[in-house]
């Protein structure tokens, strides 16, 4: 089973993306979504596969050279017509 998880990243440096989104489901080993776009995760990213077992996802940049990235801890949404803050990974249904 998976769950949907909307992602949404604060800022992202020039030279970063596409990006990989990991989960500590298995120690954000495999990705469980890849080739993702700044534009996307910017605007608030759904993912529909993230593993139930995951409380926070890792984005991460696949560009060459860079090696930071952002964990967040997953919440529970407010109710279904709320807006959602940046630097969050939100369950939505």
């Amino acid at each position: 089973m998976s769950k949907t998880v909307i992602i949404t990243i604060a800022t992202a440096g020039t030279d970063t993306g596409p990006f990989n989104i990991y989960s500590n489901a298995d120690s954000y080993v495999t990705p469980f979504a890849s080739g993702i776009s700044k534009a996307s995760l910017l605007g608030g990213y759904t993912s529909t596969v993230v593993p139930d077992a995951a409380t926070s996802v890792r984005v991460k940049s696949d560009s060459v050279g860079c090696t930071n990235y952002v964990d967040m801890v997953i919440t529970n949404p407010n109710p279904p017509d709320c807006t959602y803050g940046t630097g969050l990974a939100q369950v939505y249904s």
